[in-house]
């Protein structure tokens, strides 16, 4: 399947892919920091337990800003802000915890052998929420798939379905049915498109900027 893709400036003006992707990669928000993902996409099936806990941090904004504007990382003083915790009702603290209790030293290889199932297992997974159960959800998954597999699967989040939505004008289902079959394949055509395929965290900070504007 090709998809038709309109690529757009700030200004609402059409340009060509390459451009595109120069001017939305380099509007990606500087607070989320670069040293904290190089690292932790280069350990990838290699993750630790300590790995996975900075990766939830990382995903669900628990790390110090202070530590995210540092120019290096280093794991072995990372610090964690008042949302982890078991208690803090904004992220899914426990089942970061159950990953990293599963998967450091379990993955074998760079991905799971079965993608969906991988995704459908740990997006349904719960954990509490205040005094509600939460789901893990869809985004949180393929953020960890994204990891495990060493950058190999794409992250779909809320901003990245708004972008891709704005790019193709099809509308993004939240579902891992959709992410398997329709989006990884939109997201290759992205990267051969924007000539990025050797470089996607290029694309992955252009559909992130992208998909914060209106």
């Amino acid at each position: 399947m090709h998809f038709n893709f309109t690529f757009s400036l700030p200004d609402g003006s059409e340009v060509g892919p390459q451009q595109w992707l120069e001017c939305w990669s380099r509007l990606y928000p500087p607070k989320y920091d670069e040293p904290v993902y190089i690292y932790l996409v280069g350990k990838a099936a290699g993750m630790t337990e300590s790995d996975f806990h900075v990766l939830g941090a990382w995903k669900d904004g628990a790390l110090r800003k202070s530590d995210l504007e540092r120019s290096g990382f280093d794991p072995g003083d990372v610090r964690f802000n008042g949302k982890w915790s078991p208690e803090a009702a904004s992220t899914a603290y426990e089942t970061w915890m159950r990953a990293a209790k599963e998967l450091s030293g379990r993955m074998t290889s760079g991905y799971p052998s079965d993608v969906a199932a991988f995704l459908t297992d740990w997006s349904k997974r719960e954990a509490k929420s205040g005094t509600k159960a939460k789901r893990f959800g869809l985004s949180r998954a393929t953020t960890l798939l994204h990891f495990v597999s060493g950058g190999r699967y794409p992250i779909f989040d809320s901003r990245v379905r708004r972008a891709v939505k704005k790019l193709t004008r099809v509308t993004q289902v939240n579902s891992v049915d959709w992410y398997v079959n329709e989006f990884c394949q939109i997201s290759r055509e992205l990267a051969e498109l924007c000539e990025t395929v050797s470089d996607c965290r290029k694309l992955d900070k252009a559909l992130f900027a992208y998909g914060g504007r209106d």
